[in-house]
């Protein structure tokens, strides 16, 4: 067998941009969080955080 086909001779193009994508995804997702983007509500805003469970 030879390694004449063209999908061997292009398969470096779609790794490498397979992976450019990927890598713009997470850079973009860590530096533009999408939390920024959804409205707080403020019906919660004053809720505190207690502890329920007791050990009996």
């Amino acid at each position: 067998m030879t390694d004449n086909g063209k999908v061997m001779h292009t398969e470096w193009l779609f790794a490498f941009l397979d992976t450019g994508f990927v890598l713009a995804a997470m850079y973009v997702w860590n530096f533009a969080h999408p939390g920024w983007f959804l409205h707080p509500n403020p019906e919660k805003k004053d809720l505190e955080m207690r502890a329920t469970a007791s050990i009996q």
